[in-house]
């Protein structure tokens, strides 16, 4: 098979850099591995069927800009479309007389594929207070739809962070 993808970023300044438009899309082929999905969740089984996703689009549009001198923000939509999404799911916990591995406790998780289609919105706030301590705030909220499963399984649709950086001297923050 031949895959092709797109790959676009557009950026317009509204008003002098203190807002701007912007816009793009892209696709991606993700080569799934055992080690990247033992970073993301520690007890998945050992013994697991791998398979590429297609992400067939990521297309995304929004405004950034300053509403105050020390204070930035960032707003988008984004729509994601993605075939072989890899889902973790618990597997059964097996009756006495057929265990012989450690993970057939039901103490493990197994991955199963299906389409994928997320509708994201996103905002996130920089409060520049000093040259020396910045802090920001990020919210993400997510809808789902799936082909075969009857949700996305462990897949969050409210997500917020707060971060912060103190500069104490040039060598350390």
């Amino acid at each position: 098979d031949i895959y092709v993808y797109p790959k676009v970023n557009i950026n317009y300044e509204l008003n002098d850099a203190d807002l701007v438009a912007f816009a793009g899309a892209k696709g991606n082929l993700e080569q799934n591995r055992y080690q990247s999905f033992v970073s993301e969740n520690p007890f998945v089984r050992p013994y697991l069927q791998i398979t590429p996703t297609h992400q067939q689009l990521n297309a995304y549009a929004g405004f950034k800009g300053k509403i105050l001198d020390n204070l930035s923000f960032k707003a988008n939509a984004s729509y994601q479309t993605a075939e072989n999404y890899a889902f973790f799911s618990s597997l059964p916990f097996l009756n006495q007389t057929s265990r012989d591995q450690g993970f057939e406790y039901g103490n493990a998780f197994g991955v199963i594929y299906d389409d994928l289609e997320t509708l994201s919105f996103k905002s996130s706030f920089q409060f520049d207070y000093s040259s020396n301590l910045q802090m920001g705030l990020r919210a993400a909220f997510n809808s789902y739809s799936t082909d075969n499963l009857p949700d996305a399984l462990n897949l969050p649709e409210l997500t917020y962070s707060f971060n912060s950086s103190y500069n104490i001297n040039d060598q350390w923050s």
